[in-house]
């Protein structure tokens, strides 16, 4: 009988201590899903700083695993999104100077060229190039040529920038 209260204690200690574990994530798993809901929610500035936590978490524990480059993933979508937010955000004011510049003159080609390179700073290739064929066909070669030239710079530093990755 007194093995099998020994034995007992043995199995209850093991179950608990099984069982403490199971509920007791590690840290890195914890940030990394704290910033998995903040970036659902769309609050990129949040989850960079769970992500940020998670991954020195991993760090810390010498763990280079998937979920190490999952969480890596993640971090470089919404550092993008915050520093795409950042530009949007600084060139806003610009972009409603030229906006209002074409209301007053739709002819304004300044306008129309500065519009151009907003949308290039902000990764807009397709706005950009739409400003160009609009400038074609109201026969303004030399601007369309200038938003051309921009559209060439911009699409070599983005190439040169993702071949240094």
């Amino acid at each position: 009988m007194k093995n099998t209260g020994v034995v007992f204690a043995i199995l209850l200690t093991v179950t608990v201590s099984v069982h403490g574990q199971s509920n007791n994530k590690p840290l890195y798993e914890k940030f990394y899903q704290q910033g998995r809901k903040a970036h659902e929610r769309s609050d990129c500035t949040a989850a960079l700083d769970k992500y940020e936590q998670a991954i020195r978490e991993y760090e810390n524990a010498k763990i280079y695993d998937d979920g190490y480059t999952k969480t890596k993933e993640h971090l470089k979508q919404c550092a993008m999104q915050v520093a795409k937010n950042t530009i949007k955000k600084i060139l806003k004011p610009a972009n409603e100077q030229y906006q209002h510049a074409l209301e007053s003159d739709p002819q304004n080609r300044e306008a129309q060229i500065g519009l151009a390179s907003l949308a290039l700073m902000q990764g807009d290739f397709g706005e950009a190039d739409r400003i160009r064929r609009a400038l074609l066909a109201a026969g303004a070669i030399a601007a369309a040529e200038v938003v051309a030239a921009q559209i060439a710079e911009y699409r070599e530093k983005a190439a040169a920038a993702f071949q240094s990755q």
